[in-house]
């Protein structure tokens, strides 16, 4: 039996579940804030879901604010297509 986890959506609301899963995907989306909800995924061909990520993990794009700060954005103004 595993330990279990608590699992963190977008709106910040929290429900415990088995520690052996990464992410939980919740299908219900019954919360009144659903409808509208900027984290609400719409896969293509499949019902839309909202995706619930370990409390303890960091944010999905934190790697993305890692890369983006190596990046030096007056030389990458100067390449072609890339804006600052």
């Amino acid at each position: 039996m595993t330990t279990p986890v608590t699992f963190r959506a977008g709106c910040n609301r929290e429900r415990t579940g088995p520690g052996d899963l990464s992410e939980l995907a919740y299908t219900a989306l019954e919360y009144p804030e659903c409808p509208d909800c900027p984290h609400r995924l719409f896969p293509e061909g499949a019902p839309s879901f909202c995706r619930w990520l370990p409390a303890d993990a960091p944010h999905p794009f934190a790697a993305l604010a890692d890369f983006a700060a190596g990046i030096d954005l007056d030389v990458a103004a100067d390449v072609e297509g890339v804006t600052k």
